[in-house]
């Protein structure tokens, strides 16, 4: 695997969101912020990126299948640089065991959960 070597920090997305998805596997996307904030949560449905334009385009909250966006509250999303995030399960699994030695094998989600707060802080 190749290291970037313009690393970015990424606040992570906090708020717990259950999306309802078609897409169950593959790659996850997620819009940043201006201030490398991620905006939503990681989804591998590709309608929630284009439900969180529209409403920050019309600076109104869009709630839909489990999945909600508000430009009053959650980061604005950078619409100058399109600043994209895209992960597959498998190298967060990766990235989670790299930052955090000690891993729980009956849940890694649950792991991954409490690194990305850890990391928030």
């Amino acid at each position: 695997m190749k290291i970037m070597k313009n690393k970015v920090k990424i606040k992570w997305f906090s708020e717990k969101q259950r999306l309802l998805q078609g897409v169950k596997k593959g790659l996850q996307f997620a819009f940043v912020s201006q201030k490398n904030e991620q905006c939503m949560p990681l989804a591998y449905c590709k309608d929630y990126l284009q439900d969180a334009i529209q409403a920050h385009l019309l600076n109104k909250k869009k709630k839909k299948y489990g999945f909600v966006y508000d430009p009053e509250v959650h980061p604005k999303i950078c619409i100058e640089k399109c600043k994209l995030l895209v992960a597959h399960a498998q190298m967060l699994d990766v990235l989670e065991s790299n930052r955090r030695p000690t891993r729980d094998k009956k849940d890694s989600r649950s792991m991954r959960i409490k690194s990305r707060k850890e990391v928030s802080k």
